[in-house]
């Protein structure tokens, strides 16, 4: 299921602009459109309509490969 689009990296996390997504989805795993795990939502904030999530990134090398990409959950 489609969550939304990676924007800004903030240390370790990542801020998501999301098309759609609900309370229940916190804690839930996240994956790229490679379905490589990408981290966990840790946060849902923001207007009602357009919503934005925090992501806790899992360590990578490169941070940066996953900016402006598209972001799933499974």
């Amino acid at each position: 299921m489609y969550v939304g689009k990676g924007m800004h990296i903030i240390g370790n996390c990542m801020i998501v602009r999301c098309k759609s997504i609900k309370p229940e989805y916190l804690g839930r795993t996240v994956f790229d459109e490679k379905k490589k795990k990408v981290g966990k939502i840790v946060d849902i904030f923001g207007n009602v309509n357009t919503p934005y999530a925090k992501i806790l990134i899992e360590k990578r090398k490169n941070k940066n490969i996953i900016l402006n990409k598209d972001i799933f959950l499974r």
